[in-house]
């Protein structure tokens, strides 16, 4: 994993050995190595968020799963919305990012877990969602 994540450029070796991040995100550059990032990432995490909120009994146990959709949006608007959505969905990312990295660099002999969030852009040219 380190190897890849030098050669891509998304980290770098110091001579202490201290790895050091160069950027927040990394993009696979095969469409297979896509498609398994993209379920490891972004199907898996969502399922299993929908899976827990099926088996929940009560509000309160509800975990925040929400879509956000309007199919009235003129054709020729979606391209700047896109961008629009993009930049603030990338700003409210690396603040959760450093939220989270904030509390694991204080978790030192703690017990662990992985928690996350999803957040996508989607386009869907079906006029009639209910179809």
């Amino acid at each position: 994993m380190r190897n890849e994540l030098i050669r891509v450029g998304a980290v770098r070796e110091e001579d202490s050995g201290l790895i050091v991040p160069l950027r927040r995100y990394f993009i696979a550059d095969s469409a297979w190595d896509r498609l398994a990032e993209g379920i490891q990432f972004g199907i898996r995490p969502l399922a299993l968020t929908i899976v827990k909120n099926v088996e929940s009994v009560g509000l309160e146990a509800l975990r925040f799963q929400r879509v956000v959709d309007n199919y009235s949006i003129p054709a020729d608007r979606r391209a700047a919305l896109e961008t629009e959505i993009t930049a603030r969905l990338r700003q409210f990312s690396e603040e959760i990012d450093d939220l989270l990295s904030e509390i694991a660099e204080t978790s030192s002999g703690a017990e662990t877990t992985a928690v996350g969030i999803g957040l996508y852009y989607f386009e869907d040219d079906d006029s009639n969602p209910s179809d």
